[in-house]
């Protein structure tokens, strides 16, 4: 946060860039609501290249998920003691 408003919403919230935080996530969501499928089409074609930092993404989720689900399924053994 540097202090200094933004002219367009007023906020004080700033990347490091200098750049409008509030600002910035509304641009990026309206290019987004605009552009879904080329946006769509470009994840595809980065997956078909990296199928093998797809599947470690998709492994580091599983992982992620099963822990959780195991610390709900520990938590609820608890809760029934």
């Amino acid at each position: 946060m540097t202090g200094k408003p933004c002219a367009r919403c007023g906020s004080t919230e700033r990347y490091a860039s200098g750049r409008c935080a509030p600002c910035k996530r509304e641009s990026s969501r309206a290019w987004y609501a605009a552009n879904t499928e080329r946006k769509r089409e470009a994840t595809r074609k980065w997956q078909a290249a990296n199928p093998e930092l797809v599947a470690a993404y998709d492994r580091k989720r599983r992982g992620k998920a099963a822990n959780l689900a195991a610390m709900n399924a520990n938590a609820i053994a608890i809760m029934t003691l």
